[in-house]
């Protein structure tokens, strides 16, 4: 954990944008409204996919868990009464109250401990994380996701996103392979492209392993299976209200957003 802690401190240092939404050309380069905009959107996708599952109500208090400099705690600020964002870095929680515009009710803890024992039990009426528990051992993990359940209110949601598996890339490549019956031509355009495709991929995985190997960026990533994340909500008292597979929040993988809800007594 103290690993970690110090990692994410020096990531805030060196470029705390860009290490939250690591977009390869925006490296250095993000533009502070563009930035927070990216975070308008995704939590404006996930409320959208909340209200579809039946759940109208969303209000009171929320916890956006892995805050970083607040790129989706200032969002959520246009849907819930008082936002808390919660992180392990010091120095991501210094950049983000310095971010956050006048009058927001928006508020930040710094938690540099595997539990969340600073926080009360039922203190918020929603819970919500993306892009954050991909990053964390699941032996931390997953006593996070038990604490979610401790401290979100009865009648209250829950909302993450976690990677399930990788995906099978010898698979991809047979799916990619060209149609039988295709012309010739039509054939070796697809193996064309599909080849500068995965040329592509494999430099710039080359290149974000330089990165790693010098010290000077190492992002884990870790998965929990679908089944075992349910089985682990539920026995914490949560029952679920919806799953999502979401292809986009973790490359390489398969991931989930999941709707959990604590039943009121």
């Amino acid at each position: 954990m103290k690993t970690m802690v110090s990692r994410w401190n020096q990531y805030a240092k060196d470029d705390p944008l860009w290490i939250i939404l690591t977009h390869p050309e925006k490296r250095g380069s993000w533009d502070q409204e563009e930035f927070f905009a990216t975070g308008r959107k995704d939590v404006d996708l996930s409320i959208q996919q909340i209200k579809e599952a039946g759940v109208t109500e969303l209000s009171g208090k929320a916890m956006d868990f892995g805050c970083g400099v607040g790129r989706l705690s200032q969002a959520l600020a246009e849907y819930f009464d008082e936002v808390v964002g919660v992180d392990v870095s010091k120095e991501m929680i210094k950049q983000g109250e310095a971010l956050v515009p006048e009058g927001m009710k928006l508020s930040f803890i710094i938690n540099e401990a595997e539990d969340l024992s600073q926080i009360a039990d039922d203190e918020f009426d929603f819970v919500y994380t993306l892009i954050v528990l991909q990053h964390i051992h699941p032996q931390i993990s997953h006593g996070y996701l038990k604490e979610f359940a401790r401290i979100v209110k009865p009648g209250g949601h829950v909302f993450f996103q976690l990677p399930a598996e990788r995906l099978d890339r010898d698979a991809a490549c047979k799916a990619e392979a060209p149609e039988a019956g295709k012309s010739l031509k039509s054939k070796l355009s697809t193996l064309k492209y599909s080849c500068i495709s995965h040329m592509r991929e494999f430099k710039a995985r080359r290149k974000e392993k330089q990165l790693v190997d010098s010290g000077k960026m190492i992002v884990e990533m870790h998965g929990t299976g679908k089944d075992e994340v349910v089985q682990l909500m539920e026995s914490a008292g949560l029952k679920l209200i919806d799953c999502y597979e979401d292809m986009g929040l973790a490359d390489g993988w398969k991931s989930y957003r999941y709707l959990f809800t604590k039943p009121v007594a």
